[in-house]
C-alpha cells in the first residue's frame, strides 16, 4: 500500500512539473515570437527541455527555427532549420495527434522562405487542425495563447471560408 501511495504522488509530482514547464516554454515562445531579443532565452530554455517528452522537443525545434531566423551566417542559418526539421517531425511522429506540435510544425513552416521547400505539411497541419478544432479546449492553454492560436490560423491566408466559420465559432466559445 505504501508503494502504491508512493508511486502515485510521484506521478502527480512528475505531472505537474511538467506542467508547469510547459506553461514557461510557452510563455517563452510567445516573447520570443514578439521580441526577436528573446530568442537567445527561448533557445536556453528550449535546451533544458527533456527530448523523451513530444511537446517539448517540438518547442526545441521550434527554437532552432528562431534561432535560424537571428542568425548572420548562412550555414548556420541551415544547421538550424535542419535542426528543425528533424525535431518537429520526429515530434509529429511520436505524437501525430497533438494539436500543439502541429500548430508549431504550421506556424514555422508558415514563415521559412519557400526555397527552402520546407512546406510540405503546411496544408495537412492546417486541416488537421481545423478538423479537430473542437480539441483545442484540452490543451488547457490560457486564454489568450487559444485566441493566438486561432487568429494566426485564420490570418495566414490559407483557411476556406468553412475553415473561417469553424475558427470563429470556436473564438466565440473562449
Amino acid at each position: 500500500m505504501v508503494l502504491f501511495v508512493f508511486i502515485f504522488m510521484m506521478v502527480i509530482t512528475t505531472t505537474k512539473a511538467i506542467d508547469n514547464q510547459l506553461i514557461k516554454v510557452r510563455k517563452s515562445f510567445h516573447e520570443a515570437v514578439l521580441d526577436a531579443q528573446r530568442i537567445n532565452d527561448f533557445k536556453i530554455l528550449s535546451d533544458t527541455l527533456s527530448d523523451q517528452i513530444p511537446v517539448f522537443q517540438a518547442y526545441k525545434a521550434v527554437s532552432h527555427a528562431l534561432t535560424a531566423q537571428i542568425s548572420w551566417n548562412p550555414l548556420e542559418k541551415l544547421t538550424h532549420i535542419l535542426k528543425f526539421q528533424n525535431l518537429i517531425n520526429q515530434a509529429v511522429s511520436t505524437d501525430p495527434t497533438n494539436l500543439e506540435i502541429r500548430f508549431l510544425r504550421f506556424s514555422v513552416e508558415y514563415y521559412v522562405p519557400s526555397w527552402l521547400s520546407l512546406e510540405k505539411h503546411l496544408m495537412e497541419d492546417k486541416d488537421y487542425f481545423i478538423l479537430n478544432a473542437e480539441r483545442i479546449s484540452a490543451l488547457n492553454f490560457d486564454p489568450f495563447f487559444t485566441r493566438y492560436i486561432l487568429y494566426f490560423l485564420q490570418e495566414t491566408g490559407l483557411c476556406s471560408e468553412e475553415d473561417s466559420r469553424i475558427i470563429q465559432s470556436k473564438l466565440a466559445m473562449k
